[in-house]
C-alpha cells in the first residue's frame, strides 16, 4: 500500500488499543472489585501514551492526504485517522485522564448498585459522566444539539434528528404491538420463574451446548464468560469474547 509507512507508524496505537481491549476485559470478567483505582490509572495513562503516539502522526496523515492516488481503503485509513487527530487535539489530557479513572470506578460501583437496586450509590459517578461528556461535546464543536458531537464518534454523521427520525417510527407500532399483546394476555407482566433460584453451573452448561450447536470455534478464536452486563470485544480477529449475564 502507498500508506505502508503511516501504518507502521501506527502500530504502536494498535498495541495500546489491543492492551486497552484487555484490561477493560478483565475490568468485567476478572478483576477485583479493589482493584478498580488502579485499573483507572492504567487506563488513563495508556490513554495519554495513545494520544502522544497520535499525534505523531499528524505530518504522515497531512502528506499522504494531499497525494491523489489513493485507493478507496487508503483513504478510508486517512479519513479515520483525521478524526481521531480531530479529538486528541480538542479534548484536553486531563479530561481524557478523568473520563478513564471515572468510568473505571463507575463500572464496578455500577455493578453494586444494580444488585442492590440502589440507583442513589451510581448517581454521583453518573452525574460526574455526562458532566465530562458535556465538556468533550463542547471542546469537539457541534451543530444543533451537543450529544450530536458524541453520536459521531460512534456513528459517524449521526445526529440526533437521525436517532429522533429512527424511534419516532419505531416507538408508536411497538407500542401498539405490545398493547394488543398485553389486552389479549398472552404474556403475564410477571413470570413466576422469576422468582425460581436456578444453578448457575447448569446455565454455564446449558451455553456451552449452544457454543456448540453454533459451532463456535472455542480456545482457538473465542472464549465465553460471565459478566455483569453483557458484552462483546475483538481483541483480535483471531480473539473475540462475548460475556454472559
Amino acid at each position: 500500500m502507498k500508506i505502508d509507512d503511516l501504518l507502521r507508524a501506527y502500530k504502536p496505537v494498535w498495541a495500546i488499543d489491543h492492551a486497552k481491549s484487555l484490561l477493560e476485559w478483565d475490568l468485567e470478567v476478572n478483576m477485583p472489585t479493589e482493584g478498580a483505582s488502579a485499573r483507572g490509572e492504567a487506563l488513563a495513562h495508556l490513554t495519554l501514551i495513545r494520544r502522544e503516539y497520535l499525534l505523531r502522526l499528524k505530518d504522515l496523515v497531512e502528506k499522504f492526504e494531499g497525494s491523489g492516488d489513493l485507493n478507496d481503503v487508503e483513504k478510508g485509513v486517512i479519513r479515520v485517522l483525521k478524526r481521531e487527530l480531530k479529538y486528541y487535539t480538542s479534548i484536553p489530557p486531563e479530561i481524557l485522564e478523568e473520563l478513564d479513572r471515572t468510568t473505571t470506578k463507575a463500572a464496578v460501583v455500577w455493578r453494586e448498585a444494580r444488585r442492590e437496586s440502589n440507583f442513589e450509590k451510581f448517581k454521583p459517578y453518573l452525574t460526574k459522566i455526562v458532566e465530562l461528556e458535556r465538556v468533550i461535546a463542547d471542546k469537539l464543536g457541534y451543530e444543533g444539539h451537543p450529544y450530536n458531537a458524541l453520536l459521531d464518534l460512534y456513528e459517524e454523521g449521526f445526529t440526533v434528528n437521525d436517532a429522533d427520525e429512527v424511534f419516532n417510527k419505531l416507538l408508536p407500532n411497538l407500542k401498539s404491538i405490545l398493547d394488543k399483546i398485553r389486552s389479549e394476555g398472552r404474556y403475564p407482566d410477571k413470570h413466576p420463574l422469576e422468582d425460581v433460584a436456578y444453578d448457575v453451573n447448569v446455565m454455564k452448561a446449558v451455553n456451552e451446548e449452544l457454543l456448540k450447536i453454533l459451532e463456535m470455534p472455542v480456545g482457538t478464536r473465542f472464549r465465553m464468560d460471565v459478566s455483569a452486563h453483557p458484552f462483546t470485544i475483538g481483541m483480535s480477529v483471531n480473539d473475540v469474547r462475548i460475556t454472559t449475564r
